[in-house]
């Protein structure tokens, strides 16, 4: 799904998301890439923090 943006971000940005969001760095990778659906407050939150790059709608079409 956005796994471009994954993979231009640094490990350390990569580290500090998951911070933010309480997650782990592995499931944020599984989420933005694709593989994993998030909950509804992960994309929300995902969305804000990256600004809308990672959309919302497109994570959860079935919610937002």
């Amino acid at each position: 799904m956005y796994k471009k943006y994954w993979r231009q971000l640094p490990d350390v940005k990569k580290a500090e998301m998951a911070v933010k969001l309480k997650t782990s760095t592995e499931y944020l990778r599984l989420v933005i890439t694709g593989h994993k659906v998030p909950g509804a407050a992960l994309a929300k939150n995902l969305h804000d923090l990256t600004h809308g790059e990672v959309d919302k709608h497109k994570l959860r079409p079935d919610i937002f």
